[in-house]
C-alpha cells in the first residue's frame, strides 16, 4: 500500500524542529519498507496541502498520513477534505521538554484538526507519538497493513462449487454484503462439473503429484480414492487460475464419497499449502475468515471445529476431518500421516497436530442484523493437549474457557473457526472497525449470561 505523508506546521513555531521531526518520520517508515510518498518539506500551507493530497491520490495512495509537527488551523482540514477522500491517520507528536517556550503545540493542532474533520463528516484514525518510537510506528504501519487486507481484497472472486449440505446454514453467504464490505465476488459451479474436469486430468499429472505428496506426507498410497483426491485438486486448480479466484468453498459431502469417490480433505489440504485458502462444507464466510487470517500471517490458515474444552487449562481443542489445514502447519520435525477419512474410509485425508505459538482465531459471524467479528488471541500448546485422527491443534486462552464457551454459545457463533498464526487482534480489530463490523472478542463481558459489550 502507498502511503501519502503531510507534515503540517506553522512558521511561527519551531519549524526547524518540525523538519527534524519530518526527516525522523521518514527515515523511520522507509526502515520498514512502506511505499512513502513524500513532497521534502513541511507543509505550512493549507491550499498546498490539498494539492499535495490530491497529488497523493492520483500516484496511487490509498492511506493519508496527516502529521501535526507544529499547531496548525482548521483550513487545512478543509484543503485536504476537496482532495481526498480515502481513509486518513491524524498523528500528533510529542511535545519537546527544554526551555520555557512552546515550540510545537502539535498536539492542540491536532484537536483543532480533529474537531474539523468529525464537523466535515470524516471519519479519522488518531494516533499520538514520538516517530523516534518504535510502538508509534508499529501501530501505524499494523493500521496500514490492515487497510491493505481489505485493499488486496477489493474485485477478488471465490469459487464456490456446490451448495451448503443441509442444515448448514452457516455457511450461507450474504454475497450483497461480502461485495459492500469487502468487494468480493462469488462464481458458483456445480459438483458434477468439478467431476467431470477431474476425471479427465492426464496420468502423468497425477505421478508429479503423487511424487511430491510422498516426500511431505508420511505413508501416501495410490488407490482408487486417493487418485480421486488429487484430480479434484488438480481439477480445482486449474479452476482457480482460469476465473483468477483467490479461495475456494467445496461441498465435500456425500457427493465426493457416494458420486465421486475420493475425500476432498487432501485436495482442500493441498490448495491451502499453495496459498489459495479453502473451506470444506461450502464454508464461504468460514473462507473470508481464513484468507484474511493468511493475509495478516503470511502463511496458512486453518479451519476447524471446537469438539472438547479443558475448563481447568482454559484450553479449547480444535479437529477436522483430515481438510482445512496445510501441511506445513504441522509440529515442527513431524510429517502428517496420509489416512483415509475417519469417517468414510475413503483417501485422501491428513493426521496431523497444528505445530505450537501464538494463534488467532476469527470467524466472520452472519447475525440476523448482519455481519459481525469474533477476534480471540490465545497460544497453540504442544504438551496436555488431546488428538482426534485428522488435523488437530490444541489452544489455550487466557480467560476462563467456560465464559469464553458462553459468550460463544449466547451469541450463535458458527462451528467452524478459521484459526492463524501469530497474534493479530489489533489488525482484526481495525479491520472490523474500518469496514463497518460489529466486533465480539474475548475483552467483552459477560453479566447473567448476556454479552455486554465494551466501549
Amino acid at each position: 500500500m502507498k502511503i501519502g505523508y503531510l507534515p503540517l506546521g506553522r512558521e511561527t513555531f519551531d519549524i526547524q524542529e518540525a523538519e527534524r521531526i519530518r526527516r525522523v518520520t521518514i527515515s523511520a517508515l522507509e526502515n520498514k519498507d512502506p511505499r512513502l510518498l513524500d513532497y521534502d518539506k513541511v507543509i505550512t500551507d493549507p491550499e498546498e496541502a490539498g494539492s499535495i493530497a490530491k497529488e497523493a491520490a492520483e500516484n496511487g495512495a490509498r492511506l493519508l498520513l496527516v502529521q501535526t509537527c507544529t499547531f496548525v488551523d482548521g483550513r487545512f482540514a478543509f484543503s485536504i477534505k476537496n482532495n481526498w477522500d480515502g481513509p486518513l491517520v491524524l498523528w500528533s507528536v510529542d511535545e519537546p521538554q527544554n526551555g520555557d517556550r512552546l515550540r510545537l503545540n502539535s498536539l492542540t493542532g491536532a484537536n483543532l484538526l480533529s474537531n474539523t474533520f468529525r464537523s466535515l463528516g470524516i471519519t479519522i484514525r488518531y494516533i499520538h507519538g514520538s516517530p523516534s518510537s518504535p510502538d508509534t510506528i508499529s501501530e501505524i504501519l499494523n493500521y496500514a497493513n490492515s487497510l491493505s487486507v481489505i485493499e488486496s481484497m477489493r474485485n477478488s472472486n471465490l469459487g464456490i462449487f456446490g451448495r451448503v449440505p443441509p442444515g448448514f446454514h452457516c455457511g450461507e453467504a450474504d454475497e450483497l454484503t461480502l461485495g459492500r464490505l469487502f468487494g468480493i465476488g462469488v462464481k458458483h459451479f456445480t459438483l458434477p462439473y468439478l467431476f467431470d474436469r477431474a476425471e479427465r486430468i492426464p496420468t502423468a499429472s497425477l505421478n508429479e503429484v503423487f511424487d511430491h505428496l510422498k516426500q511431505v506426507i508420511d505413508g501416501v498410497e495410490r488407490s482408487p480414492s486417493t487418485e480421486k483426491t488429487v484430480r479434484a485438486y488438480l481439477s480445482l486448480r486449474e479452476i482457480i487460475e482460469e476465473e483468477n479466484l483467490v479461495g475456494v468453498a467445496v461441498r465435500c459431502w456425500p457427493e465426493f464419497f457416494t458420486d465421486f469417490g475420493g475425500a476432498a480433505c487432501g485436495a482442500l489440504s493441498q490448495l491451502c499449502e499453495d496459498g489459495f485458502m479453502s473451506a470444506c462444507e461450502a464454508d464461504i464466510n468460514g473462507l473470508v475468515s481464513m484468507i484474511i487470517l493468511s493475509k495478516l500471517s503470511g502463511q496458512p490458515s486453518y479451519l476447524g471445529d471446537m469438539v472438547a474444552i479443558d475448563n481447568e487449562n482454559n484450553c479449547a481443542t480444535f479437529w477436522h476431518c483430515g481438510g482445512g489445514g496445510a501441511y506445513s502447519l504441522a509440529k515442527k520435525g513431524t510429517h502428517p500421516k496420509s489416512i483415509l477419512h475417519p469417517n468414510r474410509q475413503q483417501g485422501l485425508s491428513l493426521d496431523f497436530n497444528l505445530k505450537p505459538g501464538k494463534v488467532t482465531i476469527t470467524r466472520l459471524n452472519k447475525d440476523p442484523t448482519g455481519y459481525r467479528l469474533l477476534i480471540l488471541e490465545g497460544l497453540s500448546i504442544e504438551e496436555g493437549g488431546r488428538h482426534f485422527k485428522g488435523t488437530t491443534v490444541n489452544v489455550r486462552f487466557e480467560g476462563e474457557m467456560k465464559n469464553l464457551l458462553n459468550m460463544i454459545m449466547t451469541n450463535g457463533i458458527e462451528h467452524h473457526y478459521a484459526i492463524g498464526y501469530g497474534h493479530h487482534g489489533r489488525q482484526l480489530r481495525e479491520i472490523a472497525e474500518h469496514v463497518g463490523l460489529e466486533i465480539l472478542d474475548a475483552s467483552n463481558k459477560l453479566i447473567d449470561g448476556k454479552l455486554i459489550m465494551d466501549s
